[in-house]
């Protein structure tokens, strides 16, 4: 995909729309901060993320499977919250990127069954 793509690792300063709905970006380059002006059809800005360096011992540990990208792999797919260990449960972005929309809804039903097992365990 980089062949059709132009990939710019920066933080951008300024972007406005310009005729034909492109977007005029201005930032700066990451090699050395001098200042560039483009002009881009669609611009996507994404904060990149990879597992914790500390994800396999922290995996070891808790006795809980990494997936192929060193992220906790889930037991169930209807229920990605489980792990193989009991009262362990998966959140967020421990599985992988995820929206904060899901990673919200994901923490919601982990803590749901948090609290369901609190209650067998009682």
């Amino acid at each position: 995909c980089q062949d059709g793509l132009k990939f710019v690792r920066t933080i951008p300063v300024d972007m406005y729309q310009v005729e034909d709905d492109r977007i005029q970006t201005r930032y700066m380059t990451e090699t050395d901060g001098t200042p560039v002006e483009e002009i881009f059809d669609m611009v996507v800005l994404s904060v990149g993320i990879m597992p914790g360096n500390d994800n396999q011992a922290l995996a070891e540990t808790l006795k809980i499977p990494l997936n192929s990208d060193g992220f906790a792999a889930g037991l169930d797919t209807l229920d990605t919250t489980a792990t193989e260990e009991e009262g362990i449960f998966l959140a967020g972005t421990v599985q992988g990127p995820k929206t904060i929309a899901t990673t919200m809804a994901h923490a919601g039903q982990s803590a749901g069954n948090v609290i369901a097992y609190l209650r067998r365990a009682s």
